[in-house]
């Protein structure tokens, strides 16, 4: 068996490449700088702009670079999604955590649902927020623009995956104590 058979947890130094390019405390700054002076209306464009670009280009690097960073685990992901022909919701779960734990480490978060119709997951704790709140202040940060930046890595995944699946929020940390996104496969 390769030494790469027996590694059961993806390299440290992936997770931190990944974090090093896309931080939350850097966005947090760059969308700080473009609202200053802003009305709400603007605040808000900028806002889906800012952390739509961040989630598509985060979740394009993991399309990108995964492969290279396998593990046992995600070994096995793929080998079953060969074998079966279904790769949601496993193969985008993965890449969702990569996303999650390489750039949010300190969030508090869970799966709510992985089922072969529907994948979500809900964030109690959420270091995109808290940086947010340091960087513009708890009123613009509850109007949750980085909503934006999780929706666009999900969706952004099932597109580079070409799964025809859908996102929506379906919670607001401000409002029900957790954001939850939701992931939906569209039967034909």
């Amino acid at each position: 068996m390769s030494s790469k058979g027996l590694k059961y947890f993806i390299d440290e130094t992936y997770f931190q490449s990944l974090d090093d390019e896309f931080g939350v405390k850097k966005i947090a700054e760059k969308f700080a700088n473009a609202v200053k002076g802003k009305s709400e209306k603007e605040i808000e464009e900028i806002g889906k702009q800012i952390f739509d670009e961040y989630g598509k280009s985060l979740a394009k690097r993991i399309l990108e670079t995964e492969a290279d960073n396998r593990d046992r685990t995600a070994e096995q992901i793929y080998e079953v999604a060969k074998k079966t022909g279904h790769i949601f919701p496993n193969v985008p779960q993965r890449m969702i955590e990569i996303g999650i734990l390489a750039t949010r480490v300190e969030d508090k978060w869970r799966w709510g649902e992985i089922s072969f119709k529907r994948l979500s997951y809900a964030v109690s704790k959420c270091t995109m927020n808290q940086a947010l709140i340091e960087a513009v202040g708890e009123k613009i940060a509850n109007t949750l623009p980085c909503r934006h930046y999780c929706t666009a890595l999900s969706e952004t995944i099932y597109q580079g995956l070409n799964l025809d699946v859908g996102v929506r929020m379906v919670a607001e940390l401000p409002k029900d104590k957790k954001c939850q996104f939701d992931g939906f496969f569209h039967f034909h």
